[in-house]
């Protein structure tokens, strides 16, 4: 009875606590215009902003090591998750940061700030993914680590899990690259307008819908993946959507994000991919029956 009030409370904690304290430290940003047209990388202190992204960073990762320790991985993300997504809320959007540049010119910042941020929260999620192997309850006929595992050298095991005699760089690369589709095209659905609630929404759903195909490909091919391959597509994603959208516009950027015409890809920003990686990783992967760790299914 003790464990669901406590793996609650911290959940709660996440979203009433921990979570608005970080996004404050984003609110507070302001261009150099003092306005609202900001992001970690795009405003008018870089260090502010760097300030911003750190304590974001620090309090996902504290919340999601003591979810994923003391309950299982995907409290662990879901907690990291909220505290991600309270500062996503607190950036502006890419319409603001257009039109305040009059140009495409901070473009490229937006794809190095969700490369930095969807990376930090890929390494987080690593170290989720360790506690939480660290922590499983071994069962009495296989108390070791999979001997599939053992074999592989390198990133590959905390990728995937293929069976015996299964070549993993194959259902790797399916997945990774199923993952990238699907969640990009629910991405470029989702994100009908640039609005903050939008964003994050598509960036959830793509997470979603990356981690069921990530799955179901990589179970056809014999391989079982973890979170870190859906999560690794959205990294990849994060920086597609600024350079595409900068690409396909050219000239026209301006206007394109005047008329809402923006590449759907280009307006998640920054912290909605890490956000919307913790949030939906998890509820794609149960779905698609993958969690690793079988201390979520669990009675408490």
């Amino acid at each position: 009875m003790i464990k669901p009030v406590l793996r609650w409370t911290l959940i709660l904690a996440s979203l009433f606590a921990l979570g608005p304290a970080a996004g404050f430290m984003v609110d507070q940003l302001q261009d150099v215009d003092g306005g609202r047209a900001v992001t970690l990388l795009v405003n008018g202190s870089t260090s502010a902003g760097l300030l911003a992204g750190l304590v974001v960073l620090v309090a996902a990762a504290f919340a999601g090591v003591v979810g994923t320790y003391f309950f299982s991985l995907g409290t662990g993300m879901t907690c990291a998750g909220l505290i991600f997504a309270w500062g996503a809320w607190g950036l502006g959007t890419v319409n603001d940061i257009v039109q305040r540049a009059a140009s495409g010119a901070d473009f490229s910042r937006l794809a190095l700030d969700g490369a930095a941020v969807s990376l930090a929260g890929l390494a987080m999620c690593a170290v989720f993914l360790v506690i939480a192997e660290g922590r499983q309850h071994p069962s009495p006929t296989s108390p070791n680590a999979s001997p599939t595992r053992k074999g592989l050298r390198g990133p590959l095991p905390l990728l995937l899990v293929p069976d015996v005699g299964v070549n993993p760089v194959p259902a790797l690369a399916a997945s990774l690259l199923g993952s990238m589709v699907v969640g990009g095209v629910l991405v470029w659905l989702v994100a009908v307008s640039s609005a903050r609630g939008q964003t994050l929404m598509a960036a959830l759903v793509g997470g979603l819908g990356a981690a069921a195909a990530a799955h179901l490909i990589g179970s056809s091919m014999k391989a079982v993946v973890t979170p870190l391959v859906p999560f690794l597509a959205l990294v990849f994603l994060a920086v597609i959507g600024p350079v595409a959208g900068k690409l396909l516009h050219g000239d026209h950027l301006v206007e394109a994000t005047y008329a809402e015409h923006l590449f759907a890809l280009a307006r998640p920003l920054s912290l909605d991919w890490p956000a919307g990686a913790m949030l939906g990783i998890p509820v794609g992967l149960g779905w698609a029956g993958a969690m690793l760790d079988k201390r979520a299914a669990e009675p408490n």
